[in-house]
């Protein structure tokens, strides 16, 4: 346990000396406050449907959850980039040959890995979910902050969560899988493309369903909170988003494994 808890430590340390995983940091966060002004019309004319009585309270804190997951779905799609630069970056630098002879178990070494990007994008998506909430009370007029804290809201939080480390994870994967960071990215692109495109879903929803952005989309978007129709319910959307961090984590372990550093 111990060797374990130094290896995070160390990798942690690592992680976070690389100016680029600050630099998409950065760049998250710009995108992700865009699009929460970007969304500031919608609290506000969503709130006005309390006002005028077209709308209960209840009905209104639920498509203001709704809005604030969406203000977050699009800028979280580039959690795929953090992921793939926090894997590759070793690589990119010809240091993991250094890092397999300091910590010879390499199972542990991608542990360490995957917990340290797991923590971190935890960590963001946290602070993104409070900042979002905090604007959308500022901006929803009239909306009382007790009638949003309810017990949507964590089960809300807990689903953006989870949607923000897989998308951080599964690219991890793929990076940790081919040793190239643009390949990381390049393999991840195509997968969300497949969804963008329409392509699978208008051959089979059923097989888009299991697709990573579309699974996302089902876990976090309503479908009338998108143009395109969801293809699955959010439980289905959780299932399959789970899998692909988990199966292409564990691939990566087993390849990294067996192959020369």
């Amino acid at each position: 346990m111990s060797g374990m808890i130094a290896t995070i430590r160390s990798e942690w340390t690592k992680t976070f000396t690389l100016p680029s995983v600050w630099i998409m940091t950065g760049v998250l966060f710009a995108v992700f406050f865009l699009f929460q002004f970007l969304s500031f019309d919608f609290y506000s004319q969503t709130a006005a449907r309390l006002a005028t009585g077209e709308s209960t309270q209840a009905e209104v804190v639920a498509s203001l959850q709704g809005d604030l997951m969406a203000s977050i779905f699009n800028p979280g799609i580039l959690f795929t980039l953090l992921g793939a630069i926090m894997a590759g970056a070793e690589f990119r630098t010809g240091q993991f040959g250094m890092s397999v002879v300091a910590v010879p178990n390499r199972i542990r070494l991608v542990t360490s890995k995957v917990l340290v990007a797991a923590l971190f994008a935890l960590g963001l998506g946290i602070v993104w979910y409070a900042i979002g909430t905090a604007l959308m009370l500022v901006s929803a007029n009239g909306i009382s902050a007790a009638a949003v804290f309810n017990g949507d809201f964590f089960a809300t939080l807990a689903r953006v969560l989870l949607f923000m480390v897989a998308f951080a994870l599964f690219p991890l994967g793929l990076t940790l899988l081919t040793r190239r960071t643009l390949t990381g990215v390049i393999a991840a692109m195509v997968f969300l493309m497949l969804t963008l495109s329409q392509v699978v879903a208008m051959v089979s929803p059923a097989v888009d369903a299991f697709l990573p952005l579309s699974a996302a989309r089902n876990l976090l978007l309503k479908s009338d909170d998108t143009p395109v129709p969801t293809t699955a319910d959010p439980i289905h959307g959780a299932i399959v988003l789970t899998a692909w961090a988990v199966v292409t984590v564990v691939v990566a372990a087993i390849a990294t494994k067996r192959r020369d550093a």
